[in-house]
């Protein structure tokens, strides 16, 4: 599946003439080329592995004590049980399920990639790449997300490793799920661009996005 602009036939053209730019390792001055961080990905992983044991640890044994005798007794003992038990029930049960993606993701990750040229916005994913014209870009918005006091200068140019960012404990996030998206202001649709760093940290992403959706 592919979304792009233009006639149908010229945007395939466009498109695969930039991945293919991408993925030969000669990029054009002023290209931001990020595959996908295996490392990254592999530690987030591995994060949410430990969060769901420990959701596991919790789970288990407050089901074991709980059910069924506390929905014998009154109707008040039953609700306090069930919010006891959803609580670690998500954590052990939502973990795992990103677990399980992460690893999907891993499997994947030569069939991962973005790319940002001071005309196009490029991401692809199996079975599906999504282009937007820098000049469609428009309401960058990254949430969840502390801020550096001071953002590393970047400089566009091909292989660049850019300065990375620090987001923090990723169990502290600020406000909610980190992401970073903005508005296709010619087809009016959101596009998310992450909701992690696995490509590399969402300000860093920010900061070039916002660079040349200005035309800078």
């Amino acid at each position: 599946m592919q979304e792009a602009h233009g006639s149908a036939a010229d945007s395939d053209i466009d498109t695969r003439r930039i991945v293919d730019t991408a993925r030969s390792g000669s990029t054009p001055s002023g290209w931001f080329v990020w595959p996908l961080r295996r490392d990254q990905v592999r530690k987030m992983a591995l994060g949410w592995a430990a969060a769901s044991l420990l959701g596991f640890v919790l789970f288990v044994p407050v089901v074991l004590a709980t059910i069924p005798s506390n929905f014998q007794k009154s109707s008040t003992l039953a609700v306090f049980t069930v919010l006891l038990i959803v609580i670690p029930g998500a954590l052990a049960f939502g973990g795992l399920g990103l677990v399980i993606a992460d690893l999907v993701r891993l499997a994947r990750a030569d069939q991962y990639l973005l790319i940002m040229t001071p005309d196009d916005y490029v991401k692809v994913e199996p079975g599906r790449t999504t282009r937007v014209p820098m000049r469609c870009v428009s309401f960058v918005t990254l949430k969840g997300v502390k801020r550096p006091d001071e953002p590393e200068r970047l400089r566009p140019g091909p292989q660049v490793q850019l300065s990375r960012v620090v987001m923090g404990d990723p169990f502290r996030r600020p406000r909610g799920q980190p992401s970073l998206a903005f508005l296709d202001s010619c087809n009016d649709r959101e596009v998310v661009v992450s909701q992690d760093n696995a490509f590399d940290e969402l300000p860093v992403l920010e900061h070039v996005l916002l660079g040349y959706a200005k035309g800078e």
